[in-house]
């Protein structure tokens, strides 16, 4: 045996040392703990215009967080835009959105009800208690034409669990 209690959980958590069942149930997302292993949401055009959501999802336990891949394709050759919002909340969860251009490195512009770090390719929203999370980012400098991955990334402020929270993205 040895190393710590619960170790080996995994997405079920631990009570008194012993693993236990997830109380939200399947999630059908996960693996996606990471940027590395976000689950890919599939490739949009920015001409779309049309809002697309992802519900089912739980951060269990408190440690979870998830991680979400769509890839922009720049054809309308305009400004690309991401649209990110993170509602039916029972509790204090955050959401961050994070560009990666297919060529160049880009300069994110941020609404103005994020948080967002200096010279960052990363906007965030960090609402107190249950407000909905929203980003929205115009992404700049990938080269012309060039698209890029837009990396999603859902957590729990504090020991915040939640089971099927409702996420809408528009690229």
């Amino acid at each position: 045996m040895g190393g710590e209690p619960c170790a080996s959980c995994g997405t079920a958590g631990c009570s008194g040392g012993d693993c236990v069942a997830n109380p939200c149930g399947a999630d059908v997302y996960e693996p996606n703990d990471s940027r590395y292993s976000a689950s890919y949401l599939g490739s949009y055009d920015d001409s779309d215009n049309t809002t697309y959501y992802v519900s089912g999802s739980d951060i269990y336990p408190s440690t979870d967080e998830d991680w979400y891949s769509a890839y922009a394709n720049n054809t309308f050759l305009g400004d690309l835009q991401v649209d990110v919002n993170l509602g039916s909340l029972s509790v204090d969860l955050d959401l961050c959105v994070t560009f990666a251009c297919d060529e160049g490195s880009p300069t994110v512009q941020c609404n103005s009800t994020t948080d967002t770090p200096s010279g960052s390719d990363t906007c965030c929203s960090s609402q107190a208690g249950t407000a909905s999370e929203r980003v929205v980012m115009e992404p700049d400098g990938c080269g012309g034409a060039a698209g890029g991955y837009a990396y999603i990334r859902v957590y729990g402020f504090g020991s915040a669990t939640q089971c099927d929270y409702y996420l809408t993205y528009k690229l």
